[in-house]
């Protein structure tokens, strides 16, 4: 706290310009912004059937201060912290006023050793098989030069303990403490040297004694050349001593456990390339900072070829180990395909597909999980006169060939069928989306089939924006003992914008009704979701006085930004027919057009399987805003969700290093997805570039689907809005 308060002091005012000019923090930009918000609660009817289990008003207001000062060309310091004012059972698990963040940054270039060094929040990444998560405590980064400018270097030392808030602040609860050495070399390639420390407390209530962990890895990553090939070849060894976690009240004391990573990645100068991955992690190595999976052991092969016209084929061959030092390890077996872009169908012009297929082979060796799963994934679109269609056609199987076994197998088949056509009310303009949907499902004490009716609206102008989904979905089933069940969603959204000012409504309202419903024990739901808020942005740039942070109370909403020059086909600000030549040089082909944006089926992440969309928004001129959205598998799967998450996080920080601003609040648990959807969960990631910001996160959505979208604008609204995402694709 003294080191804070000296800091922060002494750069407010022990400076030269402040004592010649006595306009107070003139030479600072400055920036307000608070949120005052109320919500209110309800259900009638079987409490398991609502929502939101906690009812009544709940409010709370929300205050982000932040200040920056550059001293020079290579020199700035900021600061930033997010206070909270709590009355609600959804915002945080406190009452009354909390420090939620707090971040004081200190960068310095032109010094012999270059630093940065940050106190409060911060990001700590060394690997994801080590440490990759948001500490409250220290880190400070040094980059000693080295003669040779084919050669940098980078020192990381930090110390911190992952707590949500500042309340009741205790580090040693859970605190990490470590440091990496990084060395880039354009001729040896990349290389780090990382140690770890975890300290857990003591925790009474379970019986837990103390817990220590240590930490070490190695890490390499090199770039060969082969004639026409290119090749990447990455590695790490980490090695693990200490205590662990086994379950909620169960430790594994004085362990040693390895974990090994390596991947080969070709780029062979031609339409095919492939990636080769093996990952193998000991029985005892799980450490605390990681969301690798202990006792595992995997190999992949993946291949791809892109054809002439933008199609892209890629084909997967997985084998994974599960338990694998124990008397009874699970071997998985997975051979898959993926199918994106265009199909020349000269009777269907414009055809797109996005395809998945797959089979898995699971059993373990005493035959007590022997199954087989086959799973198809179709995903088209076309324009078709003046909308733009999507059909999603999908079928899984599974045979259950365990001993013992209960049940034979288990089939679904769903159909999506949609359509997006264009509105324009005045100077409204945006997009209406009617679709259909039916499921039929079979086997395993299961029959029903199922219908619904969706629509979803977008529209807005300058000042006004407005959303809404609505569902209707009816579940029929023919098993004894079961009840159909007829299910009702209405979400709507509002915001105002003008200057400074955002006001904004949500509204979300559920009607579930089973049949025959109570004589089976059952009996209908309603449950409500009202919110109303009120936001108040103020800023001064830097060299100005502090009353032209309320010169702008007044102002009439901001004009676009010019278009900038582009760089790159996914660069903001540049014309969209550049954009999309630009996608069509890289084997992006195939964009179905919407509204105000252009939907591509394209794997940008290639070490990522799940399905991935590219989104172009544009104001018909120029790209406003690019997209790309990644789903995941199964959102009711929480260890498979965190890994995915933290997979694609690992690959952007490897990309765009460390970021600037991170936001997470909440935890992976089995509530997931209601946690998305009631905002009581939040993760969002941002990066700084010249021409705007990159966010990437999991955003919550009106029509309450669950997803990862990394987003590049010019800006983002702030991180407490958490409908952030692009709603238009669905």
């Amino acid at each position: 706290m003294p080191t804070f308060i000296l800091i922060l002091f002494s750069f407010l005012f022990y400076t030269p310009a402040f004592a010649e000019d006595k306009t107070p923090l003139k030479d600072f930009a400055l920036s307000l912004e608070n949120t005052t918000r109320y919500e209110n609660y309800d259900f009638w009817g079987d409490p398991a059937g609502s929502p939101y289990q906690n009812t009544g008003g709940q409010f709370y207001n929300e205050l982000t201060a932040s200040f920056s000062r550059r001293l020079s060309d290579y020199e700035s310091f900021q600061g930033r912290f997010d206070v909270l004012y709590n009355d609600s059972r959804y915002r945080s698990q406190h009452n009354g006023l909390v420090l939620e963040r707090g971040n004081l940054t200190w960068e310095k270039g032109n010094t012999s050793v270059p630093f940065r060094t940050q106190l409060g929040d911060n990001f700590s990444f060394m690997s994801i098989r080590t440490i990759q998560r948001s500490l409250k405590g220290f880190q400070l980064e040094l980059q000693p030069a080295f003669s040779s400018q084919d050669r940098k270097q980078s020192l990381l030392f930090f110390t911190g303990t992952g707590a949500d808030d500042y309340r009741d602040f205790t580090p040693a609860k859970n605190l990490f403490s470590g440091g990496s050495y990084l060395i880039e070399d354009k001729k040896w390639g990349n290389y780090s040297f990382n140690l770890l420390q975890n300290h857990q407390a003591s925790e009474i209530k379970d019986g837990l004694a103390a817990r220590n962990q240590l930490v070490g890895s190695i890490t390499g990553e090199k770039i060969l050349a082969f004639r026409k090939q290119k090749m990447t070849l990455e590695g790490e060894v980490a090695y693990l001593k200490g205590d662990y976690n086994l379950t909620a009240n169960t430790t594994e004391t004085n362990k040693d456990g390895i974990g090994l990573f390596g991947q080969f990645t070709a780029d062979t100068g031609t339409p095919f390339n492939y990636r080769l991955r093996y990952e193998n992690y000991g029985k005892n190595y799980r450490p605390n900072a990681s969301s690798v999976n202990r006792d595992y052991e995997g190999y992949e092969a993946h291949g791809g070829w892109r054809f002439a016209k933008g199609l892209n084929l890629r084909g997967r061959l997985q084998y994974f180990v599960d338990a694998a030092s124990t008397a009874n390890p699970t071997d998985t077996y997975v051979a898959g395909t993926n199918l994106t872009g265009p199909l020349a169908v000269s009777f269907l012009p414009g055809l797109t597909t996005g395809l998945d297929a797959f089979i898995q082979d699971a059993k373990n060796k005493d035959r007590t999980t022997n199954t087989r799963t086959a799973n198809l994934n179709m995903n088209f679109g076309m324009p078709v006169r003046t909308w733009a269609a999507r059909l999603v056609l999908i079928a899984r199987n599974v045979e259950n060939f365990a001993d013992n076994a209960n049940w034979a197998g288990q089939r679904s088949y769903e159909t999506n069928l949609s359509a997006t056509h264009a509105i324009a009310l005045g100077s409204f303009k945006g997009s209406v989306t009617p679709g259909l949907i039916y499921q039929n499902m079979a086997g395993n004490a299961t029959n029903r089939d199922n219908y619904g009716v969706n629509l979803g609206l977008q529209i807005a102008n300058a000042m006004h924006q407005i959303g809404l989904d609505a569902k209707f979905f009816s579940q029929n089933a023919y098993a004894p003992g079961t009840s159909n069940e007829v299910t009702n969603n209405v979400g709507f959204n509002y915001r105002f914008t003008k200057g400074p000012h955002i006001f904004g409504i949500e509204t979300n309202y559920t009607d579930r009704d089973p049949t025959p419903g109570t004589a089976i024990g059952q009996s209908s739901t309603q449950a409500y979701k009202f919110a109303v808020f009120y936001t108040l942005k103020l800023d001064k740039e830097q060299g100005k006085p502090i009353s032209s942070m309320f010169s702008k109370l007044a102002a009439q909403p901001e004009e676009a930004a010019a278009a900038a020059t582009a760089v790159s086909p996914f660069s903001i600000g540049q014309p969209l027919q550049k954009a999309v030549d630009g996608l069509a040089a890289q084997g992006i082909t195939g964009g179905l057009m919407q509204p105000g944006l252009v939907v591509y089926e394209a794997r940008l992440l290639n070490e990522i399987d799940q399905r991935q969309r590219l989104a172009l928004l544009h104001d018909e001129k120029v790209v406003t805003k690019t997209a790309l959205i990644i789903d995941f598998d199964d959102v009711g799967n929480q260890s498979t969700v965190s890994q995915t998450f933290e997979r694609v996080r690992s690959i952007l920080l490897k990309r765009f290093g460390s970021p600037v601003d991170t936001f997470e609040q909440g935890q992976f648990s089995p509530n997931f997805a209601r946690d998305v959807n009631s905002g009581k969960f939040v993760r969002i990631i941002e990066w700084r570039t010249e021409n705007g910001a990159v966010r990437f996160g999991i955003p919550q959505r009106l029509d309450r689907q669950i997803r990862m979208e990394l987003q590049y604008a010019s800006k983002f609204p702030s991180r407490n809005e958490t409908f952030w995402s692009v709603e238009e694709v669905r």
